[in-house]
């Protein structure tokens, strides 16, 4: 809502004369403002229900820890894997999200270049492509990366190794949920 709000606040007004941009600019600015306070409302209370329930706050700050990954993809993964009770292996996560490609074989000579299920969760891989986005562009060079710079360099499809990348980032985070232990950016894995 709060993104239908801003384009039409800025279409609208390049198309209509100045006094009447000027009543829909009030109109519209007064319902982004509601919206606005209504999201932090509920991110407020998202952030209590976390921070009450001390496994789930405990999951929070070790998926924070993760290289990229903020408080939205962390609430995200822990609302959609029910506090990794519905997923509890990252492999079955990854084909939920679609960061998992498969190919289709029937017999010896036919076979299909294997993709990524149409049926996936775009939300939580739009995020998840924020995440990996963010670690591809940090300086320091951290193992996404790397990572990353090395399949580019073999020649692989630089959408493919992105896509890698949000897989090995969704391994990540179902390891430190799983070992206990914060992200390790000098994990040798």
């Amino acid at each position: 809502m709060k993104g239908q709000l801003k384009v039409l606040l800025e279409e609208q007004v390049t198309f209509l004369d100045k006094k009447t941009a000027q009543v829909l600019e009030a109109s519209i600015k007064s319902a982004l403002v509601g919206v606005l306070k209504s999201i932090k409302r509920v991110e407020e209370q998202m952030r209590g229900i976390i921070n009450a329930d001390q496994t789930l706050k405990q999951q929070f700050e070790l998926i924070t820890s993760t290289s990229g990954v903020g408080p939205v993809i962390a609430t995200k993964v822990i609302v959609y894997t029910q506090g990794f009770t519905k997923f509890t292996c990252s492999k079955k996560f990854a084909c939920y999200v679609g960061t998992t490609p498969f190919g289709d074989q029937s017999g010896s000579s036919i076979k299909i270049k294997p993709k990524v299920s149409s049926f996936a969760h775009k939300k939580i891989k739009a995020l998840l492509h924020l995440c990996a986005m963010s670690n591809l562009g940090a300086k320091n060079g951290n193992k996404f990366k790397v990572f990353y710079e090395n399949k580019i360099a073999e020649g692989k499809n630089k959408m493919a190794v992105l896509n890698a990348v949000r897989n090995k980032l969704i391994q990540v985070i179902f390891a430190v949920v799983r070992t206990n232990k914060p992200f390790d950016l000098s994990y040798q894995y």
